[in-house]
């Protein structure tokens, strides 16, 4: 399992994977753009269950993760930001 932390704002929720290599850089970058630590760590085996999860327990959210998942190879925050770079 993995273990995934999230973020929000606007009701727009980013994950973050908490075990992997650039977990410090991406929470330091989402937190730099005005995203907050959106509820308690979850474990999942997949990150579509890890969204699921969330949305159970939080309620309803914007999920913004298909679009940046298809961007897998990029750390997710450079991703948003290349797609929202205003």
């Amino acid at each position: 399992m993995s273990r995934y932390l999230f973020f929000l704002k606007n009701k727009v929720a980013i994950h973050v994977d908490f075990d992997g290599v650039d977990f410090y850089a991406e929470k330091f970058q989402l937190l730099e753009q005005g995203f907050e630590i959106s509820g308690d760590m979850v474990e999942a085996k997949t990150v579509a269950e890890a969204y699921e999860l969330y949305k159970q327990r939080y309620g309803d959210i914007d999920v913004e993760y298909p679009m940046i998942n298809a961007l897998a190879n990029i750390p997710q925050v450079v991703a948003w930001q290349t797609i929202f770079r205003g």
